[in-house]
This record gives structure tokens, C-alpha cells and sequence, in this order.
């Protein structure tokens, strides 16, 4: 009899040590824009990375942290806007910028390839919608206000080079795949 209850106490110890063992699928979504920002502080203090480095240590980040705690990798939901793509004339020098050749957005649309054919990464993709056109900077538009400066006296350095956009339907389905788990 003492012998059967070990027998039991045996099996049962042994079926939760494998489910102990057993890795729990781990999912991570990551922010792309949120994500570029803050390695771009973190990793390019000193040197700029090329895309295949970003993507290579972004990639390495996710498997670390979903390896934690008995974990193991899933799926990376990788949730981006594809960069502004528009010309647009600078209001001051009338010249044409063509946004999507700036090096910025040569940069991601090659992180963004090279997401595409790396395994268990999947890219979702926003929307980027025009936004309100050119923007002063802070400086600028305190010194039209107080008196210092005139319209007429506003160069080129003093307005965004990058056109003002807001991303559209990317929190959206952001939201919608963190609740489906």
C-alpha cells in the first residue's frame, strides 16, 4: 500500500515538474515610432546604426525579454507608419522637399523590409494623414509676438522641415491585437 502512494506522489510530482517546464508563448508589441526615438537615445549617443543593426538588436531585446520567467518568444507585432511620402514646398524658400528620400525615411522604410522577412515578426502598419501644414518654431513665434522679429524677417530655419502629420488607425490596431490576448 505505502508503496502504491509513492508510486502516485511520484507521477504527480513529476507531471507538475513539466509543466513547470513547459515555456509559456510570449507575444511582444512594440511601438515602432516609440521604439526608434528611444533606441536612437540609447544605442546612437556615439555612431548612427544601420537598419540591419536595429533590426538585430531589436529582435535580440525581444527574445531576452520574452525568455524571462519561463517564457519563450511568440510572435514581435511590430506597429509602424510608413514614412510621410508627400513633396511639399518649404513656405520660405518656395523649394520642393521631397519627404521620401529624406534620410530618415530611407532609413525606416529599409528597417521596415527588413522586418518583413524576419521570422516571427509580424509589421503592422498605420496611416499617416496630413496634418496641419508647416509649424514655427517656439523661438520664432515669441519673437513675431513680442515685437522683435517681423513675418518678413523669418528664414528658413525658422520653421519644422518635416511636415506636421498625425498618425491615423495605428493605435487602433495596437489596441485591438493587445486585446485579443
Amino acid at each position: 500500500m505505502i508503496e502504491r502512494i509513492n508510486k502516485n506522489n511520484n507521477r504527480k510530482q513529476k507531471f507538475a515538474r513539466r509543466c513547470i517546464e513547459l515555456s509559456i508563448p510570449t507575444a511582444v508589441l512594440i511601438d515602432g515610432g516609440f521604439f526608434l526615438r528611444r533606441y536612437k537615445s540609447l544605442y546612437e549617443a556615439n555612431q548612427e546604426h544601420t537598419p540591419e543593426q536595429i533590426v538585430k538588436n531589436l529582435i535580440r531585446m525581444s527574445v531576452v525579454h520574452a525568455n524571462k520567467d519561463n517564457g519563450s518568444l511568440y510572435r514581435i507585432f511590430f506597429y509602424d507608419c510608413k514614412p510621410y511620402g508627400k513633396k511639399q514646398h518649404n513656405p520660405i524658400t518656395k523649394k520642393a522637399i521631397d519627404f521620401s528620400k529624406t534620410p530618415e525615411a530611407v532609413k525606416r522604410n529599409a528597417i521596415h523590409e527588413l522586418l518583413k522577412k524576419e521570422r516571427k515578426v509580424a509589421l503592422r502598419y498605420g496611416e499617416i494623414k496630413d496634418g496641419n501644414g508647416w509649424s514655427l518654431y517656439k523661438s520664432s513665434l515669441t519673437e513675431i509676438l513680442k515685437g522683435d522679429k517681423e513675418i518678413k524677417d523669418l528664414t528658413e530655419k525658422d520653421v519644422f522641415f518635416r511636415y506636421d502629420t498625425k498618425r491615423r488607425r495605428y493605435e487602433n490596431r495596437f489596441g485591438y491585437s493587445f486585446s485579443c490576448f
